[in-house]
């Protein structure tokens, strides 16, 4: 006669089995969400670098080359655009903000989720031969997010450099 029950033994090796498998799922689940949290945060971040970069890089484009002075901390670069108005770009950590001020208005191109990590060398002023006018603008963006992640990078640096129109 056939027997129609399982043994101790029997459920006690299918429970081991299947705790194996499901601890396996699980890690695989939780390195998934983890690499989907560090995807999102790095897109995020390059995207609000890359809107930074072309605000600047637009704001270096209206500049008169002979009027652009970078300062000597390399944290703010100050020139008179082509309509005669005097323009200041700025990496301030003690704002956590990098901004560009014109007048009595400054508009924050960083925001709530994006800060400056660090401002050194956030412009520098690569001279023409010979002369003091700048030839270029070396932009160094080094960014922290300030929305947290558990268990994800949280910063990144972005380089880009811009020549002025020489009119």
């Amino acid at each position: 006669m056939r027997r129609k029950a399982f043994t101790l033994l029997e459920i006690v090796v299918m429970v081991g089995i299947l705790g194996l498998i499901m601890t396996m799922v699980s890690g695989s689940l939780g390195m998934s969400f983890k690499l989907k949290n560090v995807t999102e945060n790095n897109e995020k971040l390059t995207s609000k670098a890359n809107f930074i970069l072309g605000e600047l890089r637009k704001n270096i484009l209206e500049a008169r080359p002979e009027t652009i002075v970078c300062s000597s901390s390399r944290t703010q670069l100050e020139y008179t655009t082509l309509g005669g108005e005097t323009v200041l770009l700025s990496c301030d950590i003690g704002n956590t903000r990098i901004a560009s001020q014109s007048g009595e208005v400054t508009f924050n191109l960083s925001d709530q989720e994006v800060a400056p990590r660090t401002c050194n060398s956030f412009v520098t002023c690569h001279l023409k031969n010979g002369t003091s006018m700048v030839e270029s603008v070396g932009i160094t963006l080094d960014l922290k997010s300030m929305v947290s992640n558990e268990g994800v990078g949280n910063s990144g640096r972005f380089y880009q450099t811009v020549s002025p129109r020489w009119w």
